[in-house]
């Protein structure tokens, strides 16, 4: 009997689970290590420039691209399998070698034009030594990703969920010391050097080395072999050269979107904490799109990748109208799992970053300024978790220019719209408007999409897909509005009665059963019911 996606991807969901529950986790105890004041936000930076910059030469693409060019070539013989694996992983070394020398060189520059005039000579130093620790991890960004995709190739999507897991791991063992000496504080950058650079440092690019390494292991042990090619001819490079053109330029727009995020917090940062307003920089929007990324990861990522996979064989096939019948199954469950989330997310924000973050260098004012940036990251979930499936398709058939017109849309809108928060908000409200412009920027562009997939495969959503989605947004709508009800009946009690934590642990159990509950009472017995997904997930 054939496997639904979700029985293949259940595995991998679980992976993905715990790695992105530890990488949650290393952010929470980073938090209680530096802060979320001048000195994370050095860390931050620091360690955000390298992925930003991976992202933006490509590295998020990778997936995308050579997924269905491995699958095509598995189809064929495994040798020619190995052969064009093999390319990669040379090309992925080349590749972030070239672009780690590159950032090495120019780091002074980039630390001046990120900062820019509101940061002071301390957090320029630490910033510029972290980064030189942060910057090498770009070599094994390139290379892991090509790794995971072979392995992904060949079915196996359960171990690369799991890898990550290294990384966090190490840096949480790093941070174990600076809570216990308390050396680093949160708005002293000077603080930070010596062995706490030392420690940030090592275990950040030792934890990034390490996944791309054990991963090389398992790749070996599932029957890849290094193979080079007699001839690059008639490997498919040229088709992978043309829609990773159009892809490269796609995720440039992205970036260049998510540099002027990095660039307006940062600065709104530093400003707000000159007005007394703490941790309202770049660090409240990391921790806060780190929750969301999370959620769309657990419920997309391995879906997305099993997707792919699937899809390019359904095409290669001519089983068109196969492939649309999945890919309609597929935004059904999708919707299931990030609306409830999503509405989760966006009611109990605030309590939920109490949880998470009130403890060690970080204030409850601060933790609570990340919970808010977190309710309005809440709501562009939904299409944010989309755009990874309804951009699968075109991927699968080789056509990049759909993917371009896509992050036109959102990188227009998200810049614009960050701008004007930066323009016409207040320094400490500043991350509050780009996480609300992120959210609108998914959101608008989810019409373009679905008009690109009628055009090219004559898709539509089923009318069953879209009476889902109709009832999950009114559940949720409801589901929301006694939540925060509930929310407003909790904080008439004093803090100090019980504690700010507990009582924000009340809030969140007390808030997610009852938010969870009037959900349930509007979509059970539906396909679009939690019960119904986590059956798709196991049946």
């Amino acid at each position: 009997m054939k496997k639904s996606i979700g029985q293949i991807a259940f595995g991998a969901s679980v992976g993905t689970l715990a790695s992105r529950s530890l990488g949650f986790f290393r952010n929470v105890v980073l938090a209680a290590a530096i802060g979320t004041g001048l000195s994370a936000d050095a860390y931050s930076v620091a360690n955000h420039i390298p992925h930003t910059i991976f992202l933006l030469l490509g590295g998020g693409t990778i997936a995308n691209v050579f997924m269905p060019q491995l699958v095509n070539a598995a189809s064929s013989s495994e040798n020619r399998f190995n052969q064009f694996g093999s390319i990669l992983i040379l090309l992925a070394l080349l590749f972030g070698s070239a672009v780690s020398i590159l950032l090495l060189l120019g780091n002074g520059v980039m630390i001046d034009v990120v900062g820019g005039d509101s940061w002071n000579e301390p957090q320029r130093r630490a910033t510029y030594l972290l980064a030189i620790w942060c910057i090498p991890q770009i070599v094994f960004y390139v290379l892991y990703a090509v790794l995971s995709q072979i392995l992904n190739a060949k079915g196996k999507f359960s171990a690369v969920a799991w890898l990550p897991t290294v990384n966090s791991l190490a840096v949480i063992v790093a941070c174990i010391p600076l809570i216990a000496s308390k050396i680093v504080l949160s708005n002293n950058p000077d603080s930070l050097a010596g062995w706490p650079t030392l420690a940030l440092g090592m275990s950040t690019l030792g934890g990034t080395a390490a996944q791309a390494f054990i991963l090389m292991y398992l790749l070996w042990k599932a029957g890849f072999q290094f193979v080079w090619p007699e001839s690059l001819r008639r490997m498919g490079l040229r088709q992978s050269v043309r829609v990773g053109t159009w892809a490269l330029i796609s995720v440039v727009l992205y970036q260049i979107a998510n540099l002027v995020v990095m660039t307006l917090s940062t600065q709104a940062g530093a400003k707000a904490d000159e007005a007394g307003f703490e941790g309202h920089g770049f660090t409240s929007i990391v921790y806060a799109r780190a929750l969301i990324y999370f959620a769309q990861a657990v419920t997309t990522a391995s879906v997305a990748n099993v997707l792919l996979q699937r899809l390019s064989k359904l095409y290669r096939e001519d089983r068109s109208s196969e492939a649309s019948v999945e890919l309609n199954e597929v935004l059904l469950r999708i919707g299931s799992a990030v609306i409830p989330i999503s509405g989760i997310l966006f009611c109990l924000g605030p309590a939920i970053s109490l949880m998470l973050f009130s403890q060690g260098q970080t204030s409850v004012q601060a933790a609570t300024f990340i919970g808010h940036v977190l309710s309005l990251f809440a709501i562009g979930l939904p299409p944010f978790a989309l755009q990874a499936i309804l951009l699968r398709p075109f991927y699968a058939k080789g056509n990049g220019l759909a993917a371009f017109y896509s992050a036109a849309n959102i990188g227009a809108i998200w810049i614009v719209s960050a701008l004007g928060a930066s323009w016409f908000l207040p320094p400490q409200y500043v991350a509050l408007g780009l996480a609300a412009s992120f959210s609108l920027s998914y959101l608008l562009d989810i019409p373009f999409k679905l008009h690109r997939l009628k055009i090219d495969f004559h898709f539509q959503v089923s009318l069953h897909v879209k009476s889902s989605y109709a009832r999950m947004s009114v559940a949720c709508f409801f589901a929301s509005v006694a939540t925060l009800l509930l929310n407003y009946g909790l904080h008439q009690f004093p803090p100090s009665s019980i504690g700010v934590i507990a009582l924000a642990a009340l809030n969140f159990v007390f808030g997610s059963v009852l938010f969870l509950s009037t959900y349930h009472l509007i979509t059970r017995g539906r396909d679009c019911s939690i019960i119904s997904l986590l059956h798709w997930f196991r049946k």
